[in-house]
C-alpha cells in the first residue's frame, strides 16, 4: 500500500506542470528589475507571481497543472511596465496549453509597453552633471542637471543663470511627477 501511494503522489507532482523560460529580455530593462508573469492562472495579477533569474540570465517559473489553455502576458511588476511588441505597442497575450507531461515553453521579452511617462522630453543640451549630489545640510544626494543654451558651446556670448529646484519638473516630462 505504501509503494502505491508513494508512485501516485510522485506521478501527480510531476504531471503537467509547465516551466514558462525567458531566455532574453529587452536590452532597455532596467537592472535588477523583478519579472513577473500575469495570466488567467492567478487573476491577471502583474506583480503575484516573479519569474526566478539563473546564472546564464534567464527567468523562470513553475505553473501548477491546470484544465485548458493558458493565457499569459509578462510584467515588470504593473500593466504600465507590461511586455510590448517590437514596436513598444501593447503585445497580446501569449498562450499555451497543459500537455499530460512536463514542458518548458520559451520566450523572448523584445520589449517593454512604450508610455508617454518613459519617452524622454528632455532637450539636446540638457546635462546630468551628477548622479548623485551630496547636500550635507539635508544628509542626502540628488540627481543634477543643467540646461545649456543651445549656442552655449560656439560662441562667447555670456549667458544669465538661473538656479531652480526640482529641475526634473522642468526639463522632461518622463522624470517629472
Amino acid at each position: 500500500m505504501k509503494n502505491w501511494l508513494f508512485l501516485i503522489c510522485v506521478s501527480v507532482q510531476f504531471s503537467a506542470q509547465i516551466i514558462l523560460k525567458v531566455t532574453e529580455i529587452h536590452t532597455a530593462t532596467p537592472k535588477n528589475s523583478t519579472i513577473y508573469v500575469a495570466g488567467n492562472f492567478n487573476g491577471w495579477n502583474p506583480n503575484a507571481a516573479s519569474l526566478i533569474a539563473d546564472e546564464k540570465g534567464n527567468y523562470s517559473i513553475t505553473l501548477p497543472e491546470k484544465d485548458g489553455p493558458i493565457e499569459y502576458k509578462f510584467t515588470r511588476g504593473s500593466w504600465e511596465t507590461a511586455e510590448g511588441d517590437a514596436s513598444g505597442k501593447p503585445m497580446p497575450n501569449r498562450h499555451t496549453t497543459f500537455a499530460c507531461k512536463p514542458q518548458t515553453v520559451e520566450a523572448k521579452i523584445i520589449s517593454w509597453e512604450k508610455t508617454s511617462e518613459n519617452t524622454s522630453t528632455a532637450a539636446k543640451n540638457v546635462h546630468l552633471i551628477s548622479d548623485s549630489f551630496l547636500i550635507p545640510q539635508l544628509g542626502r544626494t540628488r540627481k543634477i542637471w543643467i540646461y545649456l543654451p543651445p549656442d552655449y558651446e560656439s560662441g562667447k556670448k555670456k549667458h544669465p543663470v538661473i538656479y531652480m529646484q526640482d529641475g526634473q519638473n522642468l526639463f522632461d516630462n518622463s522624470t517629472s511627477f
